[in-house]
C-alpha cells in the first residue's frame, strides 16, 4: 500500500517538476503563464516526458521490443489508474476538476467531487447559521452524505479496475521484471 501511495506522489512530483522545468511550462514573453497558456504545449510535454520515462522503464525491465508492445500499454493503464485513485484519495487537492494528465481523472469523477464540496460547503454553512431550522440541517447532511457515497463508489470502481489492471500486468511479466515493477511502486 505504501508503494503505491509512493508511486502516485513521485507521479504528481514528476507533474510538478515538468511544470518547473521544462521550456513548455515556462513563462512565454507575450501570453505568460504555463506554456503560454497553450494546453497542447503542456500535454506534449508531459506526453514526451512520459514517453522518456516509459523507454527508461523499459530498459529496466530489460524487456525486447515485443515484450514492449505488451507491457506498455498495462503499465500505461495501471499508472492512469494509480494517479486516478491517487486524485481522488486526495479529496480533490486539485480543486475538484479533472487533471489533463493522460485522462487521469474521468469526467464524472470530478464533477463528484466539485458536488461534494459543494455540499460540504453547504452543510458548514447550514451548520454555522445558528438561525438554520433542524430540516434545513437534515437536507444539507442528507445531500453531503449522498455526495460523499457517489465519491466512495468511484473511489472503490477506480480501486478495483486498479487491482485487475495490477494482475493483467503481473501476469504477462518475468519474476524479475515483477520485483523490477514492485520496487517501482507499480505492483503490490
Amino acid at each position: 500500500m505504501f508503494c503505491k501511495k509512493m508511486f502516485a506522489c513521485l507521479a504528481a512530483a514528476t507533474v510538478v517538476t515538468l511544470a518547473v522545468g521544462s521550456p513548455a511550462f515556462s513563462q512565454d514573453a507575450k501570453g505568460g503563464g504555463f506554456g503560454g497558456g497553450d494546453p497542447e504545449a503542456i500535454r506534449k510535454a508531459i506526453a514526451d516526458y512520459q514517453k522518456q520515462a516509459n523507454l527508461k522503464l523499459k530498459e529496466s525491465l530489460g524487456a525486447t521490443d515485443d515484450e514492449w508492445t505488451v507491457l506498455e500499454p498495462k503499465i500505461q493503464k495501471v499508472q492512469t489508474l494509480s494517479m486516478q485513485t491517487m486524485t481522488q484519495n486526495a479529496g480533490g487537492m486539485f480543486g475538484g476538476r479533472g487533471m489533463a494528465v493522460g485522462g487521469a481523472i474521468s469526467d464524472k469523477s470530478s464533477e463528484e467531487m466539485t458536488n461534494l464540496q459543494k455540499t460540504k460547503a453547504e452543510l458548514k454553512k447550514v451548520t454555522d447559521n445558528k438561525d438554520s431550522k433542524p430540516e434545513d440541517v437534515k437536507k444539507a447532511l442528507t445531500e453531503y452524505r449522498d455526495a460523499a457515497a457517489k465519491v466512495k463508489a468511484l473511489q472503490d470502481k477506480t480501486k478495483a479496475d486498479l487491482e485487475k489492471a495490477q494482475k493483467e500486468l503481473k501476469d504477462v511479466v518475468t519474476a524479475t521484471q515483477e520485483a523490477k515493477l514492485v520496487l517501482a511502486g507499480m505492483l503490490p
